[in-house]
């Protein structure tokens, strides 16, 4: 996950967690309609981009355990 700048955040036996967090400076809020954005950026696609393609990956290497599969 570190190769895919994601961070395990809680990890309860059969299940876990992990975040990916935006910079500051690609969130937007608008506080009249008290809701938050993130801005149209390189770095929000880039950082979207390697949250799916780590949650591919792990998804892939599940189905390769024959022990988890049973």
């Amino acid at each position: 996950m570190d190769e895919f700048c994601g961070s395990p955040n809680k990890n309860t036996g059969d299940s876990f967690l992990t975040i990916w967090k935006f910079p500051d400076s690609e969130i937007l809020e608008d506080m009249d309609k008290r809701t938050i954005k993130l801005a149209s950026s390189e770095t929000v696609n880039s950082i979207s981009d390697m949250a799916l393609i780590c949650f591919l990956k792990i998804i892939a290497k599940l189905n390769r355990k024959s022990e988890i599969l049973e």
